[in-house]
């Protein structure tokens, strides 16, 4: 298999309430979502969705609904799911779209953790708030 880079985003407090689970990509309703796709699409490259709950999710894995904001004391056990995923996949960089949010602090901390760990390059970029 070959080692590939990916595009993400964290997922997004709005979601698709669907009872059943539901693609990631379609899953996650927030504006960000759908600006990071393209940008993946546009340059053919695997996308990405990092939830709180189930680690580093690809955009077609399914996934139940839920409603969980990640906490600094969940980023180890998070970050220690993400590490499965970018060994599982085969994934050698990520390239993170992310935004200044207070929120979104822990995410970025999990996802730095765990590309440590598994020894994946990272590339933090910072999108506006209106993105």
């Amino acid at each position: 298999m070959a080692r590939k880079l990916i595009i993400c985003s964290a997922g997004s407090r709005a979601k698709d309430p669907w009872q059943y689970p539901l693609p990631a990509r379609l899953r996650y309703t927030g504006s960000h979502i759908a600006k990071v796709a393209r940008t993946a699409h546009e340059e053919a490259l695997p996308f990405y969705i990092l939830s709180g709950v189930y680690g580093l999710v690809a955009a077609d894995d399914p996934i139940p609904y839920y409603d969980h904001l990640l906490s600094l004391d969940e980023v180890g056990a998070l970050a220690a799911k993400i590490v499965s995923r970018l060994l599982l996949d085969n994934i050698h960089e990520v390239r993170f779209c992310t935004k200044a949010k207070l929120t979104w602090m822990p995410y970025t901390q999990a996802l730095v953790q765990s590309t440590k760990w598994a020894k994946v390059l990272l590339s933090v970029h910072v999108m506006r708030d209106d993105d």
